[in-house]
């Protein structure tokens, strides 16, 4: 975003400096504003160059951001730049608040359903009796073990059934084959024929993911 911003700001910053004589008033947003300094109204294309980049960066996150303008365009060349900013802002902050609710909703949801969980555990244990020491056991390591995302199994992921067998295999292959080669037999087996390798690990593999504890 920054990038964007900043790519922005030297597009702002060149049409009020490059196409300000040719425009349909003569006059651009370097010429027509300026700073009051010591009672004397200086344009802002006399003042220094970082003062002029900041101004160009401050309009460029105000059209981002959706906020105010704090130079105004002074001619249409100028007001088509402004404008498209504007819309092109109003696009990426609705992207960008779409994706933070999204994110959000899915991050409150999941915290639900481990409250949820404990919550029964509790209940569970609270119900059966079970005494206070192995009850606060229970609850810190089932909690533990639910924090802990579980690793993806090749079965859970579905869209590794469009691949077509060569490509599967190929993946199996570079996925299980350097786990293989640690026995010299494989080893030997895979430097005679390849393909042999590829087809163990596409048919005679079955991974288990041992977890700790």
């Amino acid at each position: 975003i920054f990038w964007l911003n900043h790519v922005v700001a030297c597009m702002w910053f060149a049409i009020g400096r490059y196409f300000s004589d040719g425009s349909d008033t003569g006059l651009g947003w370097l010429q027509a504003h300026s700073l009051n300094i010591q009672g004397e109204a200086v344009p802002y294309e006399r003042l220094g160059m970082m003062f002029q980049y900041l101004s160009c960066l401050h309009f460029a996150v105000s059209n981002t951001v959706l906020g105010s303008l704090s130079i105004d365009p002074t001619n249409s060349l100028e007001r088509i730049f402004t404008v498209s900013c504007l819309v092109i802002g109003f696009i990426i902050a609705s992207i960008l608040v779409s994706s933070l609710s999204s994110w959000l909703v899915q991050t409150q949801m999941m915290k639900q359903e481990k409250v949820a969980s404990m919550s029964k555990l509790r209940r569970f244990l609270r119900e059966n009796g079970v005494s206070t020491s192995l009850a606060n056991r229970v609850d810190q390591h089932v909690l533990t073990r639910i924090s802990i995302n579980p690793r993806l199994k090749e079965e859970q992921v579905d869209a590794l059934e469009l691949l077509t067998p060569a490509l599967r295999g190929e993946l199996r292959n570079e996925m299980w084959s350097r786990f293989m080669l640690s026995s010299p037999i494989l080893r030997t087996l895979e430097h005679l024929d390849w393909k042999v390798m590829e087809a163990i690990c596409m048919n005679a593999i079955v991974p288990t993911h041992l977890e700790v504890g």
